[in-house]
């Protein structure tokens, strides 16, 4: 078994079977298995993956849940899926997402095969956005065939990759840091501790479908966030910043340093107080910001009161 693939389903009926497709149609001349784990969805999510299993049952290989395990807090990866894989390498695409170039695995697999100091592999991707109903390839700021470095995945998807672009070797799954328990998004601690253990290479072609603000998906499960759960969210991401200091060097310390200064600023904007974010340690940050971004701050800060109504109104 060279690739174990697993696929995370809740509620993607709409979207799953450009999901399998993409699985099965993969065109490799090697084995490949497809761990696909169902959340206890209340459409017909199963339905669909039972018809896929039926057909394709050397590679299609489902995890059915009873009851919805993401909401009370279990490690859906680690518990029911990494123990089952035997690939050498392992691929990522959740169920709203899907891949759109058969070759997809092939070539992932051929490079980390020819390049054994390389522990991960990934590619550009087509986002589509439910939301303003857009279609565009992510764009970065050097789409060369590259390196992705740590602090390009501190970038989280626009700075580095989707994780429906991801293959990595197995030995990476198997026991990760304490810092990817301490946020609710999986990719992005993923991104960073695979640039922190070794080389990460970006091929600049488009082999996968990145569907946002899908029904079941953690985006639209989150909702909009209240002023109060935002400045949460932003003290949440400070300590997981915190956190990996602990296992880094001085030079991405001091990038994540930055980061952490970065979630203050955005504190004290929801709070309005633009006079601290103009005084030290926070202004030098501040003035590294676009002109837009800069502009953006000092309007929500000056109109503090009507920003405040304006987006609890709108979390309601």
């Amino acid at each position: 078994m060279k690739v174990s693939v697993y696929c995370l389903v809740y509620n993607h009926e709409k979207y799953l079977r450009d999901a399998l497709n993409g699985f099965v149609n993969q065109d490799v001349n090697f084995e490949f298995e497809v761990f696909v784990h169902d959340d206890a969805s209340t459409d017909n999510s199963v339905q669909i993956i039972k018809e896929y299993e039926k057909k394709y049952p050397h590679i299609i290989k489902p995890i059915y849940q009873k009851e919805n395990k993401y909401s009370k807090g279990i490690k859906i990866f680690d518990k029911y899926i990494y123990p089952k894989m035997q690939g050498e390498y392992i691929a990522v695409c959740e169920g709203d997402d899907y891949w759109c170039d058969i070759h997809k695995l092939q070539k992932q697999v051929d490079f980390l095969d020819s390049h054994k100091n390389y522990i991960a592999c990934v590619h550009n991707t087509k986002l589509i956005d439910l939301y303003k109903n857009g279609i565009e390839i992510i764009k970065y700021d050097n789409d060369a065939e590259r390196d992705i470095t740590f602090e390009n995945a501190l970038e989280g998807v626009k700075g580095s990759y989707h994780i429906s672009s991801l293959m990595y070797r197995y030995e990476y799954g198997r026991k990760t840091p304490k810092f990817f328990d301490m946020i609710n998004v999986g990719d992005y601690p993923m991104g960073i501790y695979l640039t922190m253990s070794g080389k990460v290479r970006y091929l600049n072609e488009v082999m996968s479908v990145y569907r946002y603000g899908t029904d079941g998906s953690w985006t639209s499960r989150t909702g909009i966030s209240t002023l109060n759960e935002k400045i949460n969210e932003k003290k949440q991401l400070i300590n997981f910043y915190e956190e990996i200091k602990i296992y880094t060097n001085e030079e991405n310390c001091r990038k994540l340093d930055v980061q952490i200064l970065d979630q203050k600023i955005d504190i004290l904007t929801i709070k309005g107080d633009f006079k601290k974010i103009k005084t030290a340690p926070y202004k030098d940050v501040f003035n590294g910001k676009s002109k837009k971004m800069k502009l953006k701050i000092f309007i929500k800060c000056v109109f503090h009161n009507s920003y405040m109504k304006y987006h609890n109104r709108r979390s309601k």
